[in-house]
């Protein structure tokens, strides 16, 4: 008698508990409007740092909400440096 393989072989099944499935954050109205509010009463003060191709060259732009300040850097240490400063400074 002929051995009969089944292509379903144990190594080809995959576990569902094995996929990650997240499902999508919903926020309802009322829970955006308080969000709002709160970001409204406790004010971020923290300095906004993104990085922006320009011209080929990568450069740091800094917003300070505390100074109103919008400040261009060349390099990651600068932007260090000028954070360092701001910290003692204030």
């Amino acid at each position: 008698m002929k051995s009969s393989t089944s292509i379903w072989n144990a190594s080809h099944f995959i576990s569902p508990s094995s996929f990650v499935y997240q499902r999508p954050v919903r926020v309802s109205k009322w829970q955006a409007i308080l969000n709002g509010f709160v970001r409204f009463l406790t004010p971020n003060n923290d300095p906004r740092i993104s990085t922006v191709s320009q011209n080929g060259t990568l450069v740091w732009k800094v917003y300070d909400p505390q100074t109103q300040e919008r400040l261009v850097f060349t390099s990651e240490s600068e932007v260090r440096t000028w954070l360092e400063a701001r910290y003692y400074t204030n």
